[in-house]
């Protein structure tokens, strides 16, 4: 190895534990924000221990009560958090295994230790489409407590910039909406109906 290629291996590691370290900052930036969006539409419905908008885990748990204040029966923060601590379980498993063969010194996987990953990869699969269709109805609840006229645009960034674009334009429309006053909190003001001098 020559000096310039040392150079080059040097440049390079040096790059990629930059971009390692922005990803980590925009990650955390990005946390933060979405519990600070949570925290104040927490606060707004007057739900118990907003902060947990900053707790993993109970930040799913929060969104799920976020989206369940206007309901009769809530339900979604229950359905939030247990599809999201499912969705852990068999994700520990694959590691598992993964980690068991790689430790016993054997190569290969052998053909039950690959039927046990396909299996769960399913069960990954089926449980994070499952994490997200409750997600994304807890959002379009959101959006319909938060800017009821406006429900369907609002829904439309989110799920489109969730899916397709950037999380950013997601998180960007749930910080606006959580300045938004949400509808289960808006007081209507009835005036009664006063007399003129005509009808007297």
């Amino acid at each position: 190895m020559n000096e310039y290629e040392v150079i080059l291996e040097a440049v390079a590691a040096g790059a990629s534990l930059m971009e390692s370290i922005f990803s980590l900052l925009m990650s955390l930036a990005f946390y933060i924000l979405q519990g600070v969006a949570l925290y104040r539409m927490a606060k707004k419905l007057e739900i118990d221990s907003p902060w947990l908008a900053f707790v993993p885990i109970a930040n799913v748990w929060m969104l799920g009560k976020i989206a369940d204040a206007n309901e009769v029966a809530p339900k979604h923060a229950k359905r939030l958090l247990i599809s999201s601590v499912i969705l852990l379980i068999p994700f520990a498993g694959v590691m598992g295994a993964v980690v068991g063969a790689l430790l016993s010194g054997n190569d290969t996987l052998g053909t039950a230790g690959i039927a046990l990953m396909i299996a769960f990869c399913v069960i990954v699969f089926v449980t994070a489409i499952v994490y997200l269709v409750f997600t994304y109805i807890a959002y379009y609840r959101i959006c319909q407590n938060f800017a009821p006229e406006q429900t369907t645009g609002y829904f439309l960034g989110i799920l489109l910039g969730g899916m397709c674009c950037s999380s950013m334009i997601s998180l960007i429309l749930l910080l606006i909406l959580s300045g938004k006053e949400p509808m289960s909190c808006r007081k209507i003001v009835y005036t009664a109906p006063t007399l003129s001098e005509d009808q007297h």
